[in-house]
């Protein structure tokens, strides 16, 4: 679950297995996110940026044969996802942006939609896919307006998850084609903020969304203040930064552990995690988060004192000093494996944590892991960045 619209975090690029630089180049260029206070609304249009942003528009939007490909776009979008394809392209942003409708139920006073909304960055090879349930209610406002349209955003769908998933990947896979290397942001990127990128005097706004990664790459219509559902870290595969030589150097490593045959049963071997769950007994421990990303997708234990670690979905290979002692298997001083079962192709064993902090304080086992042999399981080519 991402964090709700109220809880935005500064940008900072220090994720260990993605690099995110080319988005904070790309709005440094546009917007004065290096001395925000320099700039007010009686000066800003001496900043550089802008005169970079005014480019990009009009190449892409007002040269009538560039804006040819936009309309192309929506024309393709509408023969091969056979829905109907709204333009939501404004001049007031920085992106072509549109919006598949996947359902719509009208009466005279009130619209009900699941629309997939798509921005398409002409400030940088960026997109970014979401889907949108919202409503319009006709009401009179006061006397002189009888029918006015208040409109409300009940859910951002930020992943193909849910009614959504099939329609978002068909409809990822073709800006794919259309636009080749450009990359996903993720939401829990675009959520992120860089003071600079928003007008402070802008009080029509809600403080608390303004100066996203999201309005700088795209602009204002691409920030949405309904709760997200999905996966906040859908398409951080686009940003998975190259191995060193020390990490390739133990993914190769582990690649040839798993073409050795081990017959007898011993914990020294590649264990493939296949399943998890927590324990009943968990005690005050139950109200640990521990999220899945954080296991370990394999598990290299064929050396004596050192385990190779490995996640999927993009984490790189590292290496750790461990201690196998009777049936534990101590990994640091925090984390610890208990085998509870082994034989020669599984592994059974509850994971528990020693924190001891002054704040923090935890000490008990928590999950159940389950293994199986990898080799034979996992393809020592699949090994790779």
């Amino acid at each position: 679950m991402s964090l709700p619209p109220c809880q935005l975090r500064t940008f900072k690029n220090t994720y260990p297995d993605y690099n995110f630089q080319s988005i904070y180049d790309t709005i440094k260029a546009h917007f004065p996110i290096d001395d925000p206070e320099k700039y007010t609304e009686e000066n800003i249009q001496s900043f550089p940026g802008l005169e970079k942003i005014a480019k990009a528009m009009n190449d892409n939007f007002v040269d009538a044969k560039q804006y040819r490909q936009w309309s192309a776009l929506n024309k393709l979008l509408k023969k091969e996802m056979k829905k109907k394809v709204e333009s939501t392209f404004s001049l007031f942003n920085f992106c072509y942006s549109g919006a598949v409708v996947l359902e719509e139920i009208k009466n005279a006073n009130f619209i009900k939609s699941k629309k997939l909304h798509f921005y398409i960055s002409v400030l940088g090879p960026y997109f970014s896919i979401c889907g949108i349930d919202s409503s319009t209610v006709m009401m009179p406002w006061d006397s002189s307006i009888e029918n006015f349209p208040f409109e409300a955003t009940h859910a951002v769908t930020i992943s193909p998850a849910f009614e959504y998933e099939t329609a978002f990947r068909s409809l990822e896979d073709k800006i794919r084609q259309r636009f080749p290397g450009y990359s996903f942001v993720p939401y829990d990127i675009g959520m992120c903020t860089l003071k600079g990128i928003s007008f402070e005097n802008d009080h029509s706004r809600d403080p608390r969304m303004t100066n996203t990664i999201y309005e700088g790459l795209y602009g204002q219509l691409a920030v949405h203040t309904a709760m997200p559902r999905g996966d906040g870290r859908y398409g951080f595969a686009d940003w998975t930064r190259p191995w060193t030589k020390t990490e390739q150097v133990l993914a190769n490593e582990l690649s040839n552990h798993l073409t050795q045959s081990v017959e007898e049963t011993t914990a020294h071997r590649v264990w493939k995690l296949t399943g998890h769950k927590r324990l009943d007994n968990s005690g005050k421990l139950r109200h640990v988060m521990f999220g899945s990303d954080m296991l370990p997708d394999l598990l290299d234990l064929c050396h004596p004192s050192k385990a190779i670690v490995w996640s999927a979905g993009g984490r790189a290979p590292h290496e750790v000093s461990y201690r196998l002692t009777d049936d534990l298997i101590q990994l640091s001083s925090t984390f610890r494996l208990r085998i509870i079962n082994i034989t020669k192709s599984t592994l059974i064993a509850n994971l528990a944590l020693d924190i001891r902090h002054e704040s923090l304080s935890v000490n008990g086992e928590f999950l159940e892991l389950k293994f199986v042999d990898a080799s034979g399981v996992v393809d020592p080519k699949n090994l790779k960045r």
